[in-house]
């Protein structure tokens, strides 16, 4: 899939880095050539907006952080998009929506790259969904593909929760969290196929 800018994505706070480079790393089937388009499948993807107290226009850290891919402690908090949803926006089903996904660390306090190794992850508690992991950006960037299990008629969606953690030892002050998301399928380059957001995370530790 070839990456284009959002036209109606607005990324919270502009950052002189750059995110690993994954959307195009999926492999995307050939289609035949046809006149019609109204045969071939077209979804969007949304990241839900990271919560923000109007009255200060401050983050709220809503969204906990866990050790591990099954933990169930928080051990940080951050203001993170919760949700990704998928909407079938074309005229036939869609099978087992697939994507990709993304995220990337940024120190607060040094305006850096954070040092975290592996960097904070993400999975979903929906049963329905599988986060496969592949491979590491530089730095901190886990990459991920993602699969729904199931089947979107058109004009349906899903919201899938998400669901971060990070393996421990694990340190780090405040972070910025750079997310990013993409959906597969027949009408390429869609400006709905694609959405970041940048959230923010209280520094937290874990070492044990």
């Amino acid at each position: 899939m070839t990456t284009h800018t959002p036209k109606r994505r607005t990324l919270l706070k502009a950052g002189a880095w750059a995110a690993p480079a994954i959307l195009g790393t999926t492999a995307i089937p050939a289609y035949a050539v046809s006149s019609s388009t109204s045969n071939l499948t077209d979804l969007a993807i949304e990241l839900g907006q990271p919560n923000v107290d109007w009255s200060s226009f401050s983050p709220v850290y809503d969204t906990s952080i866990y050790r591990g891919t099954t933990g169930t402690t928080a051990y940080g908090q951050g203001s993170l998009p919760q949700t990704m949803t998928i909407t079938n926006v074309g005229s036939v089903p869609a099978v087992t929506p697939s994507g990709t996904l993304l995220t990337q660390m940024k120190d607060i306090r040094s305006n850096t790259a954070s040092a975290a190794a592996i960097g904070t992850q993400v999975n979903s508690t929906n049963p329905l969904v599988t986060f496969n992991y592949t491979g590491q950006g530089t730095p901190n960037g886990p990459t991920y593909t993602w699969t729904y299990a199931g089947t979107l008629q058109p004009g349906e969606s899903v919201e899938i929760p998400l669901r971060y953690y990070v393996t421990y030892p694990f340190a780090n002050v405040d972070y910025e969290l750079f997310v990013a998301v993409t959906v597969l399928d027949e009408m390429e380059g869609d400006y709905d196929d694609n959405m970041e957001l940048m959230g923010t995370v209280k520094g937290f530790a874990i070492y044990f």
